[in-house]
């Protein structure tokens, strides 16, 4: 099972790559939109997870237009009898 960091990261990459393939940006095109080199893009577009933090993945979303919010949930505990 994924960790809540790793399904936010993933939304993260799906909301990054979605956007370029909505804009068909290329790889040069998407990494002048986020100011980072084509190697790191190519990256991002394999979905390289331990490369990038929430935060850098966070800061790309911003530079592509993306307000972020974040919610919470407090989760149940399961009870012992």
């Amino acid at each position: 099972m994924a960790s809540n960091k790793d399904a936010l990261k993933k939304q993260l990459f799906k909301l990054i790559k979605g956007t370029a393939l909505i804009h068909n940006m290329s790889q040069k095109d998407l990494s002048h939109a986020l100011n980072t080199s084509q190697p790191r893009v190519s990256n991002l577009m394999q979905e390289r997870k331990d490369l990038f933090s929430i935060d850098m993945l966070v800061d790309f979303a911003i530079e592509l237009g993306y307000d972020i919010k974040i919610t919470t949930e407090l989760k149940q505990k399961d009870t012992v009898s």
